[in-house]
């Protein structure tokens, strides 16, 4: 009736059938089965193909959300708190079909959190874009310099394209909106950017720029259904063609750029900064001290992939002197500190890093501390009176604190072991 009808008007010809209901499943015999009635016998035909029933809001508690009872939440506080994208994000991102979901203020800060992240990465981006707004200088991709790095990111776009699309047309909007935070923060400011900063002070500056323009404003526009005011003001300030990000065209994957070999290598070189990372904490090597690195494998294609990541692996991981070896330094026992990945050994010498006995002394202290406890929790879980007594709850605290200390004590045994220990 409000396009017109019983009249054909261009409004119900247009507008009639549509293509999706949203609605909630306590309606769908009261009143979506009966739309449908309705439909068929004055129109004769369906009003519309699709139903979609979203999931229903609970408390922390697990409550419906309700006026009446007083379990409901003002939106209007949330969005001046955290802002409407935030509030957006939190409930898309657990608008998983048939599951209902538990609300909390916490899940929106986390979402603001996500979106200051976001905001962060593009103003990096957009002051290294300055120079690309004067016509001699072209801020493009040059397909002759790309590297590793380079075929990674695009790779992992055009994937996250495709998990996007499918995503949004199959209504796993929750799909969507995890993969773009997994690839943004994890994989496009965590890695990406990071490795792109050096590069932007070489003659490569011009390539990277390019890269980081086209990663960014892409990712913007398939952001911005869900997000859509920090997108705009995003895509408003980077270099773009159209009026409004809201009728640029929605990214298309391209298959060609998808390259399983590349994420495959370019997942070894990420391990390996991480275990060195991990090592430099284990000997509690200062944050802007460089050490020197040995990576040893057997296989000359992994030694050649490494040797080409070198210097984002020195770079990320604060790397001095990096070597590339089929077969472990000989050197004695206790020089060096090890851990392995797939494949591949990551060792770092720890001359001139840790005075050994020392830091021997100190894990034997703390080994006896926890041998001590363990005693205890051990001989409190072996007494059937306090296993069957005590408050189930206290028991099962008991065997979490076991298995702790059982996890640090291996953990101490083997960096104990890796020093000659």
């Amino acid at each position: 009736a409000t396009l017109g009808w019983p009249e054909d008007t261009p409004e119900l010809s247009y507008f009639y059938p549509t293509n999706v209901l949203i609605t909630a499943r306590d309606i769908i015999y009261l009143w979506v089965a009966r739309m449908i009635f309705q439909s068929l016998e004055f129109l004769n035909e369906i009003p519309f193909f699709d139903v979609y029933i979203y999931a229903t809001v609970l408390n922390e508690e697990g409550r419906r959300m309700s006026k009446s009872l007083g379990t409901g939440v003002d939106p209007l506080d949330l969005i001046e708190r955290f802002g409407s994208d935030a509030l957006r994000y939190a409930l898309i991102q657990q608008a998983g079909m048939g599951q209902d979901m538990r609300f909390s203020d916490s899940r929106v800060e986390n979402t603001r959190n996500f979106g200051n992240k976001i905001w962060n990465i593009s103003r990096f981006v957009l002051m290294n874009l300055k120079e690309c707004d004067t016509q001699d200088t072209q801020c493009t991709i040059d397909q002759s310099k790309l590297n590793l790095e380079d075929k990674w990111i695009l790779s992992r776009l055009n994937k996250v394209i495709q998990t996007v699309n499918n995503g949004l047309g199959k209504y796993d909007m929750d799909d969507a909106a995890r993969s773009l935070y997994e690839f943004l923060w994890s994989e496009f400011a965590d890695w990406y950017v990071e490795l792109a900063k050096p590069r932007l002070r070489t003659d490569e500056r011009g390539h990277v720029q390019g890269m980081l323009r086209h990663v960014l404003e892409t990712s913007m526009r398939l952001l911005h259904p869900i997000m859509p005011f920090i997108t705009e003001e995003i895509w408003q300030a980077l270099p773009h063609e159209g009026e409004s990000i809201m009728v640029a065209p929605f990214p298309e994957a391209d298959e060609s750029l998808i390259d399983e070999a590349v994420e495959s290598q370019m997942g070894a070189v990420m391990e390996a900064v991480r275990l060195v990372r991990n090592l430099r904490a284990e000997v509690n090597v200062t944050p802007g001290k460089r050490v020197n690195v040995v990576i040893v494998s057997e296989t000359s294609e992994m030694r050649e992939l490494f040797s080409t990541g070198a210097e984002g692996i020195k770079s990320l991981a604060r790397v001095e002197k990096l070597e590339i070896a089929s077969k472990a330094p000989e050197a004695a026992k206790g020089q060096y500190v090890a851990s392995h990945g797939v494949g591949f050994d990551v060792l770092i010498p720890v001359a001139g890093l840790v005075d050994v006995d020392k830091e021997l002394a100190r894990i034997d202290s703390e080994l006896a501390s926890i041998n001590k406890e363990l005693a205890r929790v051990t001989g409190k879980l072996s007494n059937e009176q306090f296993t069957s007594k005590a408050p189930a709850e206290i028991v099962e605290k008991e065997r979490r604190i076991q298995s702790e200390l059982l996890d640090k004590k291996t953990k101490l045994e083997e960096r104990k072991k890796a020093l000659g220990g």
